[in-house]
Order: C-alpha cells, then structure tokens, then sequence
C-alpha cells in the first residue's frame, strides 16, 4: 500500500504525463485537419500525394512542402513553418515521456526516472530519461501554445481556401 506521500507523488507524475497526452492530441488533431485540407484542396500545388501518412515526421515533411510549392498560401507560409518547427522541437521531450517506461513513480532528486528504447539504424539503444516535475509547467504551456498555433493556422487555411 502506498503511503500518503507516495500517493501524491503518482498523482503529480499521472497527472502531469496525462495533461501533456491530452494537450498533444488537440494540437496534432489540427495539424490532421491541415494536412487534410491540403490532400482535398484544389488550387493548392503539393508535391505527388503520399499513399498514407501515417507517422508525425511524414505529415510534418508533406506540410512544409505544400505551403513551399504553392504561391496561394504565401502569406501563411512562416507561420505553417514556424509551427513545424515547434512540432519537430518538443516532440522528442513527448515522446520520451508518452514512449518510455516509468523506472518508479517516486521521484529521485526530485525526477522521474523513464527508461527508452530507441532504434537506431538497425539496433536497439537503451537509455534514461530524467522528468523533473518542475519543468511540467514551461512544458505543458508549450505544448498548450502548439494547440492554439495549430488551430489558428487551421482556421486560416480554411479561410484561405474558401472551405
């Protein structure tokens, strides 16, 4: 049985974990939107349309390279690069956190420990990531700032594109 310390340790970890799941998916669910307003848009020069986009660096690329091929979203085309550019920036601290394994929710010097497998040119990398608590509100905020960047430059696209 965990004691009442313990408890709230679980707590905060759970919490701050569940928090930066959630906020993640609303801004990814944006750029979903985006890249599908761009696949079905006419009058939207894009490069030869992928069979699937499946993975997050794919939909990233395939956006990049719509808003460099066509001259009808100029005007958005910092901000859509801009955006990307946060995207590739914090998705690695997520996907420590969302794909690596607690080692224990008690912190230690005042982090959780997360073990991560890593793949890597055909081999198998181990390795410890440290997640202090204390970071989880910079972090949260900059990811909860990616979902308002990744709504509004959807919103504009839409505009844009008369949808």
């Amino acid at each position: 049985m965990l004691n009442d310390s313990q408890a709230n340790d679980e707590e905060a970890l759970y919490t701050a974990v569940g928090s930066i799941v959630i906020n993640w998916g609303v801004a990814e669910q944006a750029l979903v939107m985006i890249s599908v307003m761009l696949l079905r848009s006419s009058g939207v020069n894009r490069p030869p349309k992928p069979r699937k986009i499946k993975a997050l660096s794919e939909r990233i690329e395939f956006i990049g390279k719509c808003f460099d091929a066509s001259p009808k979203l100029a005007e958005l085309k910092n901000d859509a690069h801009n955006l990307l550019s946060d995207f590739k920036q914090l998705k690695e601290r997520r996907d420590e956190l969302i794909h690596g394994a607690i080692i224990s929710s008690t912190p230690k010097d005042g982090s959780y420990h997360f073990a991560k497998l890593d793949f890597i040119n055909g081999h198998h990398y181990g390795r410890e990531i440290k997640f202090d608590i204390k970071e989880y509100p910079g972090f949260l905020d900059e990811i909860h700032k990616l979902g308002e960047d990744s709504a509004r430059l959807a919103a504009s696209l839409m505009k844009k594109l008369s949808l």
